[in-house]
């Protein structure tokens, strides 16, 4: 048994945690293994949502190797515990990015999808599982699902913000989005009531990608914040950053 915490390291009660690195030997592992079990990634879940106290964990972060990636057409093929910091190194030199991004980057793809994330651009762009064409499930019962939008609908549903609930996701095909450069351009506007609030919000929909504002609890007797906005930017005056490009194989048409 081992004390497992979540995001908001409230408690760190104990576990059995089972690490899983073969997909191979997934349905084996889940169908033999002690129950009830939960999926778990990187920990990065609100609340206590990705904890199973006193019974099994299923720790998918071992699961993170690339499977295929077509430069043409954005459609990438990972494995489950693959980190969303590393799509966006491999991908964004390539012209390519995830459409939907949390506020933290150590999310697996996992995680995001049985959470169904968000980012700040949830307007134009929705939530995680909209960018998903499809997933590969296994069940306790040592059962493999292949699931989309258009492939078992209801587990594919079911298991898009889901918790991790109808079992262990262990592959996703992930649709990303044609972008000119990593750079956004961005504002940080101050407002003084909930009105102008509403007003810089409404405006900001047509022009700016990413809207989120920060509201000072501390003021007494009035309303004000700041209203933050971005939206991708072609500029090229500022230096690339100096990261390490990962490099990606040509693979040949995948089964699934």
């Amino acid at each position: 048994m081992r004390q497992v915490s979540s995001w908001g390291r409230l408690d760190a009660p104990a576990h059995r945690v089972i690490r899983l690195t073969d997909p191979e030997r997934l349905p084996e592992q889940l169908r033999s293994g002690p129950f009830p079990g939960l999926a778990y990634g990187m920990g990065r879940s609100y609340g206590d949502v990705c904890l199973n106290p006193d019974n099994t964990l299923w720790e998918t972060a071992g699961l993170d190797h690339f499977v295929a990636f077509d430069d043409h057409s954005g459609l990438l093929v990972c494995e489950a515990g693959v980190l969303l910091r590393d799509i966006q190194r491999l991908t964004l030199p390539r012209g390519w990015m995830l459409p939907v991004t949390p506020g933290t980057q150590l999310v697996t793809v996992g995680g995001a999808i049985a959470n169904d994330v968000h980012g700040k651009n949830h307007h134009l762009h929705g939530t995680f599982g909209e960018h998903v064409r499809r997933l590969t499930l296994v069940r306790t019962d040592g059962t493999t699902l292949e699931c989309g939008p258009d492939q078992q609908a209801d587990w594919f549903a079911a298991t898009v913000g889901g918790l991790g609930l109808t079992g262990v996701i262990v592959r996703a095909e992930l649709q990303l989005r044609r972008v000119a450069g990593p750079w956004l351009e961005t504002e940080a506007l101050p407002f003084e009531s909930l009105e102008a609030f509403f007003s810089l919000a409404d405006h900001s929909v047509a022009d700016w990608e990413h809207t989120v504002s920060w509201i000072d609890c501390m003021a007494s007797g009035h309303t004000r914040g700041v209203f933050m906005r971005g939206r991708p930017s072609a500029a090229e005056g500022r230096r690339r950053p100096r990261t390490r490009m990962l490099r990606m194989p040509f693979v040949p048409p995948y089964p699934w």
